[in-house]
């Protein structure tokens, strides 16, 4: 079988076709796209309906869609175009509140990284003594590495030899089944859930949850939770730092157990702000168990104990270099390794 042959067609070609030899289709450019319009021209027009701006008395026939610039509207057309276009912004849900769970306005500073690598000799040891003094200060003893693993990872531990995703969604749910959290008396609730993988095993680990509830603040392809059946279960796409969830009725029900895997940076401190603020509404926490990652991310403005930072004298300046540096912990070089360590253990 011979292989068929694409005609060519790139950019130089697609500009060397001029409107004139189109004599029956529009003769609007694309820029985006590089070509010009596909659609067939009006009558008495050069253009299709959608590009033709004006009629023939010059009086205008399209408006920009106040929702988005991608597209135009027909005039006779645009206030049924208001109530259907995609793009309309859907009203805000019981649950949103602006900032509710930011306390601190963000102020934009200089780049930590740039600081670090402008630093001199004599600052570079001066900022790793004070980390090897904060450390000894606040961990006076290591701490002791529990990873707990179930039953029901089994398959999925063989499946990716060990993977450390797969490691680390088993020991979330052995220390879930450890404290008795693995319950269906209880609303389970993820935090930056994302496809809800993790979900999906602990559905699994309870057989039959009451109520679970998928946060995250976008949506996204290939959702974990549609390929098995999770009811009954909500979606709220919301950033955590604008969600009260005292206002979430179906939460309200009964206790909560929190868990999440990848609350990356500052999404940590935006979620405990969240249920500091639920357990003040009323609300009741049967558990929590996050998996903390991504502290180069943190900022001191949402960072949720500023308490702790005031106790030891961290300034802002310090702790975004601090945070800056804690990703030497993973960096692959076992000279750095143990600074890095250092922060992210300071940091929770």
């Amino acid at each position: 079988m011979k292989n068929k042959v694409k005609s060519p067609k790139n950019q130089q070609q697609i500009k060397d076709i001029k409107p004139t030899d189109r004599p029956f289709k529009c003769h609007r450019w694309l820029q985006p796209k590089q070509r010009y319009c596909g659609m067939s021209r009006q009558k008495d027009s050069v253009f299709c309906s959608v590009h033709t701006e004006t009629d023939k008395h010059g009086n205008p026939q399209r408006v920009p869609c106040p929702y988005t610039i991608s597209h135009t509207v027909g005039i006779h057309e645009y206030d049924r175009h208001l109530k259907t276009c995609p793009s309309k912004p859907k009203p805000n849900p019981p649950y949103f509140k602006l900032d509710c769970n930011q306390l601190h306005p963000r102020v934009p500073t200089r780049n930590a990284k740039d600081r670090l690598h402008k630093m001199t000799i004599i600052e570079f040891q001066s900022i790793m003594e004070r980390i090897q003094s904060l450390y000894l200060e606040v961990c006076p003893t290591d701490f002791e590495l529990d990873v707990k693993t179930h039953q029901i990872m089994a398959d999925r531990l063989i499946e990716t030899h060990q993977g450390k995703h797969a490691v680390q969604q088993a020991s979330i749910i052995g220390h879930l089944e450890h404290h008795n959290l693995l319950r269906n008396d209880v609303t389970f609730v993820e935090f930056g859930c994302g496809s809800a993988e993790l979900t999906k095993y602990v559905h699994f680990a309870v057989g039959n949850p009451a109520l679970t509830i998928l946060v995250d603040r976008k949506a996204v392809k290939l959702k974990v939770h549609k390929s098995f059946k999770l009811t009954p279960w909500d979606r709220f796409l919301i950033d955590i730092k604008d969600l009260n969830l005292s206002k979430a009725e179906k939460v309200n029900d009964q206790p909560a157990v929190i868990y999440s895997k990848h609350l990356c940076g500052s999404a940590t401190d935006l979620t405990l702000r969240c249920l500091e603020n639920y357990l003040s509404d009323g609300g009741k926490v049967q558990g929590l168990a996050i998996a903390m990652c991504c502290h180069q991310v943190c900022e001191y403005e949402r960072y949720i104990n500023h308490t702790y930072l005031n106790k030891h004298s961290i300034t802002k300046d310090e702790f975004e270099l601090l945070a800056v540096i804690s990703t030497w912990a993973v960096c692959g070089i076992i000279d750095l390794n143990q600074e890095g360590y250092a922060i992210t253990i300071m940091m929770n």
